[in-house]
C-alpha cells in the first residue's frame, strides 16, 4: 500500500552505514553488483523476487554508495594559508552580526607566495564587510585566508560539509581586489526581477523588506530589530522562503485553476500548470534547498491528486523524500530537512484523527479548528529537534502560530499576485493589504519575543528528542482506531 515508506527503511540505513563506516563507494558499488547478480539469478530461477531481500539490499547498497560519493572532498584544499582567490557569489548575502554572509563557489585560487593559479570549484561560506553590496552572481577576486572546516567546529562544521561546504573566508575591505558581474542564469534573472517587482509594491507601513523575504527570499533590507523579534518570538521560519510559502502558492493555484477541469482535457492541463507554476516561484525564491524540497514534495502531491492516489499521503511524502535523498543523501543529516518531514509527518499522521475528534459541524468553526491544528501539530512535532539543535523551544510562537500563518497566507497571497499583475493600478490595494497583514504579524512576533516565558531554553539530547519523536509516532495508530470507533458509535462519518 505504501511502497516508498517501506523502501525508506533500507535507504536510510544505507546513508548511515556509509557515515558510520565511512566505506568507499567503490565497495558499496561491488556489493551493489553482487547483490543484483544474485537477485537475477533468483528471478531467472523462480520467476520473482517475493518475499527476497535482494530489493531491500540493492536500495541499501544503492544509498550506501550514494552517501559516500556525496561526502565532499576537503583534502588538498589551502587550510591556514593565505591565498589569492576568485569566487562566483552564489545566494543574495544576509547579515550577520558585521558581517555580510553568502555561500559562494571558489572557482581558482593561487598560495600568496605562488604565480600558479589552480582550477578548483568547491564551495564555502564568504563573509564579507558590509560597504560593498554583492549579489548573487557575482564574480569576486579576494584575498586573505581560508579556514576548511574541521572537527573542532563540531557540529555546525559537519552539517556545512554535508552541504557541500568546505570552508570560510573573511574578506575585509581591503582584501576585497576587483568585483564584477559574472555569467547570470535564469534562475538568477528571475530572481532578482523577482526582488525588484515586490521591492517596488507601493505600501505605506514601510513593511517592504519583510515582503521581499517571505516573496522573493531577499532579507538583507530587514533590519536587526525585526530579525531578533522574529527569531526570539518562534518566527524566523516565517522570513526564510520554505515550505509554508510553496505550500501557499500551491493553494493559490490550484485555487485559480478549479474550474479548469470543467474543460475537456483541463485537469490534465491543470495539473501541469499548477506544477509550473510552483517551480517558477521555487526560481524567483532563489532555488535554495528548502525550497527545491518543497517544490518537489507539492509536485509530487499535485500529480498523486492528478492520478487518484491523494489518499495515501503517507507514501507521497515517503516518495518525496526518497527522491530527495537519491538526489542528496546529506539531506537525511541536515536539520531543514528534517524539520519540514517532521512536521509534514506529523499532520498527515496526526491531523485527521484529532479534526474528528474535535470537529463541530460548523463550517466557519470547523475552519478555524482546522488552521489551528495544523499549526499547533506541526510546531509540537519539530519542538524536540529544534530543542536538541537550537537549545530553546518557543512555547509563545506555538500559541500564535495560527494567526501568523493567516498573516503569512495574505502576505504570499497579495506578493505573488502582486509578481505577476501587468498594470500600474490597483498597487496601492495590494500595497495596503500586505502592509496590514506584515503589522499584525510583527506585532506578535514583538509580543511573543517581549513574553518571559515564550521563549525558553532547553536543550535535549539526541536520543531523547528521537525518543520522544518515536513516542509521537507511536502514539498515532491507537488514537486513528479510538477516533474511528468513537465516530462509528456514534454513527458519524470517520
Amino acid at each position: 500500500m505504501a511502497p516508498f515508506v517501506k523502501l525508506l527503511v533500507p535507504a536510510g540505513a544505507g546513508i548511515l552505514f556509509a557515515t558510520a563506516t565511512g566505506i568507499g563507494w567503490g565497495y558499496a558499488a561491488a556489493c551493489l553488483a553482487v547483490t543484483w547478480a544474485a537477485g537475477w539469478m533468483l528471478l531467472r530461477d523462480n520467476g520473482h523476487w517475493s518475499g527476497s531481500l535482494y530489493p531491500w539490499l540493492s536500495v541499501f547498497f544503492f544509498f550506501a554508495g550514494a552517501a559516500s560519493l556525496a561526502a565532499p572532498d576537503t583534502s588538498g584544499l589551502p587550510t591556514g594559508e593565505y591565498i589569492y582567490a576568485e569566487v562566483v557569489v552564489g545566494e543574495e548575502p544576509v547579515r550577520t552580526g558585521n558581517w555580510q554572509q553568502s555561500r559562494a563557489r571558489v572557482t581558482s585560487y593561487r598560495i600568496a607566495d605562488s604565480a600558479e593559479w589552480l582550477p578548483v570549484g568547491f564551495g564555502i561560506n564568504i563573509y564579507l564587510a558590509p560597504r560593498h553590496e554583492i549579489t548573487s552572481g557575482e564574480r569576486l577576486l579576494v584575498k586573505g585566508y581560508f579556514n576548511a572546516y574541521s572537527p573542532a567546529d563540531g557540529s555546525y562544521g559537519a552539517l556545512m560539509k554535508r552541504r557541500g561546504l568546505a570552508g570560510r573566508m573573511y574578506v575585509t575591505e581591503s582584501s576585497l581586489l576587483a568585483s564584477g558581474s559574472a555569467s547570470i542564469g535564469l534562475v538568477s534573472i528571475l530572481h532578482n526581477r523577482a526582488v525588484r517587482k515586490v521591492s517596488s509594491l507601493p505600501e505605506p507601513g514601510g513593511h517592504i523588506p519583510v515582503v521581499t523575504a517571505m516573496v522573493s527570499g531577499d532579507k538583507r533590507s530587514i533590519d536587526r530589530a525585526t530579525r531578533e523579534s522574529y527569531r526570539q518570538g518562534g518566527g524566523a521560519h516565517l522570513l526564510a522562503v520554505s515550505g509554508l510559502h510553496v505550500g501557499i502558492v500551491f493553494i493559490l493555484v490550484n485555487l485559480l485553476l478549479y474550474l479548469l477541469p470543467l474543460v475537456r482535457g483541463g485537469h490534465i492541463l491543470k495539473n501541469i500548470v499548477a506544477a509550473f507554476v510552483v517551480w517558477l516561484f521555487a526560481a524567483a525564491a532563489g532555488l535554495s534547498p528548502s525550497v527545491v524540497r518543497a517544490a518537489l514534495m507539492f509536485s509530487f502531491l499535485q500529480f498523486a491528486l492528478a492520478g487518484g492516489v491523494g489518499r495515501n499521503a503517507l507514501n507521497i511524502l515517503a516518495g518525496s523524500a526518497f527522491v530527495m535523498l537519491a538526489l542528496n543523501p546529506n539531506n537525511a543529516a541536515d536539520p531543514s530537512f528534517i524539520l519540514s518531514y517532521a512536521a509534514v509527518l506529523a499532520i498527515v499522521l496526526f491531523f485527521g484523527p484529532l479534526y474528528g475528534l474535535l470537529r463541530t459541524g460548523s463550517k466557519l468553526g470547523d475552519t478555524l479548528i482546522s488552521v489551528y491544528l495544523v499549526a499547533i501539530v506541526a510546531s509540537l512535532a519539530v519542538a524536540p529537534f529544534v530543542s536538541y539543535w537550537f537549545g530553546s523551544v518557543p512555547l509563545a510562537g506555538i500559541l500564535v502560530n495560527p494567526v501568523v500563518i493567516f498573516t503569512a497566507h495574505v502576505i504570499v497571497f497579495t506578493g505573488v499576485i502582486w509578481l505577476v499583475w501587468p498594470f500600474a493600478f490597483a498597487g496601492e490595494l495590494f500595497g495596503w493589504i500586505a502592509s496590514a497583514a506584515v503589522s499584525v504579524q510583527n506585532a506578535m512576533m514583538r509580543w511573543c519575543a517581549s513574553l518571559g516565558w515564550g521563549n525558553i531554553e532547553a536543550e535535549l539530547p539526541l536520543w531523547a528528542a528521537v525518543a520522544l519523536y518515536c513516542i509521537l509516532i507511536s502514539a498515532s495508530y491507537p488514537l486513528r482506531r479510538y477516533v474511528e470507533t468513537r465516530r462509528s458509535r456514534l454513527n458519524l462519518p470517520v
